[in-house]
Formats: structure tokens, C-alpha cells, sequence
């Protein structure tokens, strides 16, 4: 009761001149609250999914003490040209873009102007073995894909339902070697009888948005394949 009572008192003077939530039943919403973006700090995610042609981007956009931070007067992110759109959860801005070999994130802030940061995505690649619906065991085997590149992260995930119950493993982020080997133990939740989807996602991270404070850009790309899983 005591730290229920603290916690409305201590977010009361947040909460002038700007809108606020609080909630005792759960964890307390931050006000929202309008910055010049260079005091702010934003995480952008550029995805785009296996056989996409447009790609998806979500911005978070934070003050320095994680108060969520509301575009206004001018002030836009955009990406290749087109302007995130604010979403139904404060500091949180979203938009989908043609799927492009790189991509330039555009940070207008009117007290100061358009910088810019430039991100080359993941180039395409292909998961060669197992071949797209080909048989491998789970006793072990070795999955690979190409064009390996070591500046990017490479993160495997594999899923299968079998009698509606679904199950996975992930491995990774890690360097992106173009294979992984995955043993009996890695394979050990997964059953003959239904196909396995195999998920490969390179990403690259670059730990700067020019116009804001602090940020991390990553552009993402996966590809998916079909597993036959064998004794």
C-alpha cells in the first residue's frame, strides 16, 4: 500500500503539462513528453521477412530517463523518404518501406535540422543445406546458407507442431559463419513426423542515429526453409 501511495507521488509532477498514466495494478506508464531529438534516443529495427518485398521498420523514441517521446511541431523520422506514423503505445512509431539493399534514416529536428545515417541491409542469401524440403537427422547435422558476411549477426531458430503442440529452439545472434552445427542434445525436443521451419536472420547494428542523443539501427533480413526431420 505504502509503495503503491510513493509511486503516485513521485509520478504526479511527470505528469504536469503532459499526458500520464498511472497505474497501481501493474507497472506504471511514463508521461509522454515532446524533446529536441537530440536530447532523445531512439532504437530503429528495419525487418524484412523471407520473400517480402517491403520491409517493416518500428522506432522506439525515449528521453533520457526512458519517458516515451511524442513527434510534434515539425519534428519527424522517416526512412527512405517515408515518415514513420505514430502508433496506439506512446514513443513507439512505425512504417513499411519497398525492401532495399540499403536504407537512410532521416531525422528532422526544426530547432536544428535533417541529419541523416546511412545502413546497408543484409544481402540476399539462400539456407543450402538441408535443400528446402529435404530429409535431415536428428542424430545431427550441419545447416548451412550463403554468403556468409563476419560484419553481420546470424540468429537460427527452428519450429515444428506436431499434435497442435508447437515447439522451438533459437540459437544465436552470432557471428555469421554461413553454418551451424547442431548435435542429438540441440535437436532433442524435435520429433519425426512434421516438417521443421528453419528461420536463418542476419542482422546489422550500427550504434548511432545521427539527430538524436543515443541510438542502435539494425536492418534485419530472413530466410525460411521446410526440414524433413530423419532417424
Amino acid at each position: 500500500m505504502w509503495k503503491k501511495l510513493l509511486l503516485i507521488l513521485v509520478s504526479l509532477p511527470l505528469c504536469v503539462g503532459a499526458s500520464c498514466n498511472v497505474s497501481c495494478g501493474g507497472i506504471p506508464l511514463l508521461p509522454d513528453v515532446n524533446v529536441e531529438l537530440d536530447l532523445a534516443d531512439c532504437y530503429l529495427r528495419i525487418v524484412q521477412q523471407a520473400g517480402a518485398t517491403e520491409a517493416t521498420v518500428t522506432a522506439t523514441i525515449t528521453d533520457r530517463i526512458g519517458r516515451p517521446v511524442e513527434l510534434t511541431g515539425g519534428q519527424a523520422v522517416s526512412v527512405n523518404g517515408q515518415a514513420l506514423s505514430a502508433t496506439d503505445i506512446d514513443g513507439i512509431y512505425t512504417g513499411i518501406v519497398a525492401a532495399a539493399s540499403a536504407y537512410t534514416v532521416s531525422v528532422n529536428e526544426p530547432s536544428r535540422g535533417v541529419e541523416t545515417t546511412f545502413i546497408t541491409a543484409p544481402g540476399a542469401f539462400d539456407i543450402t543445406s538441408p535443400a528446402d524440403g529435404g530429409t535431415a537427422s536428428l542424430s545431427g547435422f550441419t545447416l548451412v546458407w550463403s554468403n556468409a558476411d563476419p560484419s553481420l549477426q546470424a540468429a537460427i531458430s527452428l519450429m515444428q507442431t506436431l499434435f497442435d503442440d508447437e515447439e522451438g529452439e533459437t540459437f544465436g545472434p552470432s557471428t555469421d559463419t554461413g553454418s551451424l552445427v547442431l548435435s542429438a542434445e540441440n535437436l532433442a525436443n524435435f520429433y519425426q513426423g512434421a516438417n521443421i521451419l528453419i528461420t536463418v536472420t542476419k542482422t546489422r547494428t550500427q550504434s548511432l542515429i545521427n539527430g538524436f542523443n543515443s541510438g542502435e539501427l539494425t536492418a534485419e533480413r530472413s530466410e525460411t526453409s521446410l526440414m524433413v526431420p530423419g532417424p
